[in-house]
């Protein structure tokens, strides 16, 4: 009885399209070890970014980056980070002296402005509620 041949796996490969830019638009899937060329861009068959051209493929960290006019600003925290300092240093058990002498001035010079600033707020907001 004959030996039956079997067939070595064919490795497949996703190499991602760039356009003269080096932004990403298109994948080709299926491509042979064979006929990948130099400077190929291999991806994840499963890549879900957009082929839009909104990601641009950067050599020196070896991935996508995506592309566009910055992001927007947060929303304003709801404290500010001094305030957030206050607190911590606040429930330390023993601070250091400098942190005491700081607390000391914060609460002095800052917490008064702030507990303005929060009735102000308050006053502001019953003012505007008193028309609903």
């Amino acid at each position: 009885m004959a030996k039956k041949q079997t067939r070595k796996p064919v490795e497949l490969f996703c190499v991602a399209e760039l356009n003269d830019k080096g932004r990403l638009v298109g994948l080709k899937r299926g491509v042979r070890k064979s006929d990948l060329v130099d400077g190929a861009v291999l991806v994840n068959p499963e890549c879900d970014l957009p082929l839009d051209g909104s990601y641009k493929y950067s050599q020196e960290s070896r991935c996508f980056v995506p592309l566009g006019h910055g992001f927007g600003k947060p929303m304003q925290a709801p404290i500010t980070e001094s305030r957030v300092l206050y607190h911590i240093a606040r429930a330390l058990e023993d601070p250091h002296e400098e942190l005491r002498q700081w607390l000391a001035w914060y609460e002095t010079h800052i917490a008064p402005l702030h507990e303005e600033s929060i009735e102000a707020r308050r006053k502001f907001a019953r003012r505007n509620n008193a028309g609903d």
